[in-house]
């Protein structure tokens, strides 16, 4: 209040939340509020500040005036603290009438108070009442997050999020300067610079956008690069926008369930969460760092090598070119490197002869009291082997003579580095025959490991929940923090995916199996779920896809750029021209758009343009073998067309059906989206590929054109590993289609030239009837998955096959 333009109501109400959370809440939750976070900062200077990417910001560090801090006044007592808290509520979230909103808000505010206590913000007396705005702006973004029927969507989002950089700088998140609130247009001084990157879909939009996911989750930039490419993840602001939003409901330790179409991206969202958690917790633990420290700055300048290094003038030299060689090495050390180093110096003559039975201070015991003190100071899971071996590595001390020492200490340091993590997030795929026992069983170890690690957070996936009966058992788990009856331990977060169930609907006629009639009438989907609880409708976001056309634009673009280089060397084109690529996106997204509209939304999702994009690389790979004397320019065409049409063109009816859409019209659209002759080039490769001479057909089948869709779409998608499913009334030759296949793909050792460099595929069977159940299903797809791991196991000594 002393600082002229600063205001005590917001600094007074922030103190509130501080310290209602420290005194009512345990302390793990919370546990990041101590330390620095509590710390009174004395003075600080300008140039502490420059450890920050130079991105763009609506607050920047250069405004750093003040010589001594801006802090609270006094300290609260906790009834003073609830007592402020529930005039905060009164006054800014009146419409928040349950006890789990209400702590929801604080929650979401309690994180975005860290601010107030962050230097940049403590020493800035430039802009006036600074201390205000924010504040309510933090205050907004709270009330937004606990809004009733929240929409998880970047392109419907109504609200500015201010997002923090390592340095403490606010960076403005805004879809459109248009929603820009006065406050933050004043103190962002209506920069509008930042908004433009965010909002097209240059380079520089993925650059910004990955750099807010490793400012919020503490893992370097360059990193999070490195796994959006191992992921093949596309990154769209989307995509990102959801990332932040997951994240933030967990620091907010509140249950969250995701509802959208199938399809949408939900459960590999969360795939690539749990890989930035993951690297969250692993990256200040990385063991080999860990190792290379403990050589240089405790091993070695140990009193035993300090004196063998005294003796021999070359090892003198060698150790010093090894501290070298691990402090600036340009390549990354392997462990192998690490392996071989330890080896070296237990090699030596005066260390090797004592190493029958080692001191306390010789590498051996030394190695030992290392790797003992890192199993019980860090979150790791057993070495890769036996607990047994390893105890024993641990626990011996005499050896039979030097060459078994030196090899028991190289096995222990290969345990160590090669010891795993524990995985802070864990998934489940729910279905209709899933039982309370499986998911207890399921549930079992995470809570043992969450209660033995109770410094880390675990995050639980549940996928496709509704499907299942026992919804008041998830209700338990999910709302409750209970498990029949027990409580679970608090450093677990759950996270639920869900398909949207149609209120309204006679669940009697669902179960009567008339879900035609039902879909004709209502003109959607219908998934065969149940309805959530209605306490867990509280915490249900609905999980939009990208719909507008712009977006997946973007999404195909990003997309093209990740399998660029492979289909260049399938191809043996290295720089396809711009108009081929334009051209590839143009048709691509002109068959999604035209699904979407012409059929209805649901059909069509992005593993769509995935399964384009797996085809094209087998099927560039593949034509060339098929069709004699074509250039790469063409085989490139033939498989982008082929891929449109196994994915998207063979689901339409034939214009003789006399049916609303037909293929026609799509062929049509391709059309105008700059495909030439689409249906003839389609019909010529297809006609080039399924023949006598490269597929042995009884003389007595008769090659139609459906049979031969039938055959080169499963060809495709078998060998590309992407499902399929084949429709028709009986007699249609469905069945006869696979039979075909499956009596030609045998490896190497198939009858014909094309189809000798083809995986052979392993088929398993189910017949499907009304009396099916889930448990049977899923026994004939584990068979198919052992007999799949056996292929791979065995791939060194015979060819690995497909398992259909």
């Amino acid at each position: 209040p002393d600082v002229p333009g600063q205001s005590e109501p917001a600094y007074y109400t922030a103190q509130c939340a501080w310290e209602y959370f420290h005194l009512e809440y345990n302390p793990w939750k919370f546990r990041e509020m101590d330390g620095e976070y509590f710390a009174v900062v004395s003075r600080i200077k300008k140039s502490d500040q420059s450890q920050c990417s130079d991105q763009i910001r609506g607050i920047d560090r250069k405004c750093v005036a003040l010589e001594e801090p801006i802090t609270f006044s006094k300290s609260l007592s906790a009834q003073e603290a609830t007592n402020a808290l529930h005039c905060l509520l009164r006054e800014f979230a009146p419409n928040l009438r349950h006890r789990f909103e209400q702590v929801m808000f604080l929650r979401y505010l309690q994180k975005r108070f860290k601010y107030f206590k962050n230097a940049v913000f403590q020493y800035d007396s430039r802009i006036p009442q600074l201390g205000s705005a924010l504040f309510k702006q933090f205050v907004r973004e709270a009330l937004f997050l606990c809004e009733k029927d929240f929409e998880c969507s970047w392109q419907t989002c109504k609200q500015v999020f201010l997002v923090s950089d390592p340095g403490g700088a606010l960076c403005c998140l805004s879809p459109s300067q248009a929603i820009l609130h006065p406050d933050v247009r004043r103190i962002t001084k209506g920069d509008t610079k930042h908004r433009q990157e965010v909002q097209d879909g240059s380079t520089s939009q993925v650059a910004l956008w990955t750099a807010y996911l490793a400012w919020t989750f503490g893992v370097p930039t360059q990193r999070v690069t490195q796994l959006l490419q191992e992921k093949e993840f596309v990154l769209t602001p989307d995509f990102a926008y959801k990332l932040l939003l997951i994240h933030e409901r967990k620091l907010a330790h509140y249950a969250v369930v995701l509802e959208g179409e199938t399809g949408v991206g939900k459960t590999y969202l969360l795939e690539m969460y749990e890989l930035l958690l993951n690297e969250q917790m692993t990256r200040p633990l990385d063991l080999m760092n860990r190792f290379q420290d403990w050589i240089i700055f405790k091993m070695l300048p140990c009193e035993s090598i300090k004196e063998c290094r005294r003796q021999n003038p070359s090892f003198n030299a060698w150790c010093d070119e090894s501290v070298q060689q691990l402090k600036n090495s340009r390549d990354p050390v392997t462990k192998e490197d690490l392996v071989q180093l330890w080896k070296r110096l237990l090699s030596l003559p005066s260390l090797a002869s004592d190493s029958q039975t080692p001191g306390e201070d010789h590498p051996i015991s030394m190695l030992r009291s290392f790797v003992q003190t890192c199993y019980a100071d860090l979150p790791l899971r057993q070495p890769s082997t036996s607990s047994s071996s390893v105890e024993s590595l641990l626990t011996t001390n005499t050896f039979t003579n030097a060459e078994d020492a030196c090899q028991s200490s190289c096995q222990l340091l290969k345990e160590f580095l090669c010891t795993p993590f524990f995985r802070t997030m864990h998934r489940t795929l729910v279905h209709p025959g899933t039982s309370s026992r499986e998911i207890e069983e399921f549930l079992q170890p995470v809570v043992e490991m969450a209660k033995l690690e109770n410094d880390l957070e675990f995050v639980v996936f549940f996928d496709e929940v509704n499907t299942s009966s026992c919804l008041g058992l998830f209700k338990e788990i999910i709302m409750d923090k209970m498990l029949k009856g027990k409580q679970l331990p608090e450093n677990i977060f759950f996270v639920a995916a869900i398909n949207p169930y149609l209120d309204g609907l006679n669940q009697t006629d669902l179960c009567e199996n008339q879900e035609t009639a039902i879909t004709m009438k209502t003109g959607q989907h219908v998934y065969f779920v149940h309805k959530l609880p209605f306490v867990m409708e509280t915490i249900r976001w609905k999980y939009k896809a990208l719909e507008s056309r712009d977006e997946l634009d973007a999404y195909i673009r990003q997309k093209l750029k990740l399998q660029e280089k492979a289909i260049a060397r399938s191809t043996g084109n290295e720089d396809f021209e711009t108009g081929v690529k334009g051209t590839f996106v143009s048709m691509l997204l002109a068959a999604q758009m035209f699904c979407k509209d012409k059929l209805h939304k649901s059909t069509v999702s992005q593993r769509d343009i995935q399964r384009v994009f797996r085809l094209v690389d087998f099927l560039c790979r593949f034509l060339p073998r098929a069709q004699e004397h074509v250039s790469s320019h063409e085989i490139f065409q033939h498989s982008f067309y082929l891929a449109i049409a196994v994915v998207y063109y063979f689901r339409l009816p034939s214009p003789e059906s006399n049916e609303s859409v037909c293929r026609c019209h799509f062929e049509a659209c391709m059309t105008q989206s700059g495909a030439i002759s689409f249906r003839t080039i389609v019909d010529k490769a297809i006609n080039c590929v399924v023949t006598r001479r490269h597929f042995n057909i009884p003389e007595d089948i008769a090659l139609n054109q459906a049979l031969k869709e039938n055959i080169f779409a499963q060809l495709a998608c078998i060998q590309s590993a992407v499902p399929i499913g084949i429709i028709g009334v009986p007699g249609t030759s469905k069945t006869l289609s696979f039979h075909v296949l499956r009596n030609n793909l045998y490896g190497k050792q198939s009858r014909t030239a094309l189809c000798q460099g083809l995986a052979a595929i392993d088929s398993f069977f189910y017949q499907c009837s009304e009396h099916s159940t889930a448990n049977e299903i899923k026994e004939v797809f584990e068979k198919a998955i052992e007999r799949q791991r056996f292929y791979k196991e065995a791939d060194a000594r015979t060819e690995a096959g497909e398992t259909v």
